[in-house]
């Protein structure tokens, strides 16, 4: 790409994922918490790399990140194999803002903040996007706003625990006889930061907020214990801190390969301008099988908190 079009991301963020005999139920659609009961249709191997940064302000104006992609499902009773590897800069969301997380509430108006690097970035308008914490969900937890959690029978307030990062993404692949669909999710339970843009960077660390009159929850009441035993606050890059962006759920999501043409094709960065010939600045990208219909791939949680891990990371 041109050097107006470089995209700068920091070394740390990326976070690898590998993950084995993922089920793939079928009627599952990923718009619940839990997957449905029914019969697994196919088993997919996933290995992918991903950057998202949670200790930044980059996220609040960019969303092109780099997406290292791998995954092969195999259908039950010895079905028909599927496998794709993709490469690309995908766009999440719309450049220069986000919307904000499910504190407040999903849906809530998208926030302009700044132009993005590079200012010509794609834009995904078929997804979510990024969605990010921030002042909105400090107003709804002072207030006592209730919201809906899978893991409880009645709504439950909002804490300062339930600052998340949500990004998803819709990657489509077509020409040269391929259709590839790709729509993942990245959800970061315990981001580091939030927006608020009266602060310097327009950014706020998310434990500083355990300190104040807000419900707290676990998460808070962790990093406060840590107080009681030491007099001191706990910093944002401190490796006690909960708040570190290591807890992420990786899901690869809406997956199909509809391909009759060459099982490799070139694209752009940006995985555009498909084309069986590799033109300067291509990515190779892989495909083979078909897919009947679209399926989806719920991937895994990891925690890659470990002895002395901290934000950044």
């Amino acid at each position: 790409m041109p050097d107006h079009s470089h995209r700068h991301e920091d070394h740390v963020g990326h976070k690898v994922l590998v993950v084995n005999n993922s089920n793939v139920i079928q009627g599952d659609n990923g718009t619940s918490f839990f997957p449905p009961q029914g019969p697994t249709i196919a088993v997919c191997d996933v290995l992918l790399k991903f950057h998202q940064g949670t200790h930044s302000p980059d996220a609040f104006t960019n969303n092109v990140h780099e997406l290292l992609f791998n995954q092969r499902c195999v259908g039950s009773n010895g079905g028909p194999v599927t496998e794709a590897r993709y490469n690309a800069m995908i766009p999440l969301g719309r450049p220069g803002g986000f919307s904000p997380s499910e504190c407040p509430g999903f849906g809530r108006p998208f926030i302009n903040v700044a132009p993005p690097v590079p200012a010509d970035s794609p834009s995904d308008t078929r997804s979510l996007g990024r969605l990010i914490a921030e002042t909105g969900c400090i107003d709804a937890i002072r207030e006592g706003r209730t919201h809906f959690d899978p893991l409880y029978p009645n709504p439950v307030p909002f804490t300062v625990s339930d600052m998340d990062d949500f990004w998803f993404s819709d990657v489509q692949v077509t020409g040269s006889g391929l259709d590839f669909h790709l729509a993942p999710l990245f959800y970061v339970v315990n981001p580091s930061r939030y927006y608020d843009p009266s602060l310097p960077n327009r950014m706020g660390r998310i434990v500083d907020l355990c300190y104040t009159d807000l419900a707290g929850g676990d998460y808070c009441a962790e990093a406060r214990q840590v107080t009681q035993q030491t007099g001191q606050q706990v910093g944002w890059n401190d490796p006690r801190s909960p708040f570190k962006g290591t807890l992420r759920e990786y899901r690869p999501g809406t997956f199909s390969v509809r391909n009759s043409g060459p099982s490799t094709v070139y694209t752009d960065v940006y995985g555009r301008n498909a084309s069986t010939m590799p033109f300067p600045g291509s990515i190779e990208q892989y495909s083979t099988g078909n897919t009947g219909s679209e399926m989806y791939v719920r991937g895994s949680i990891k925690d890659y908190a470990a002895t002395g891990v901290h934000a950044p990371n």
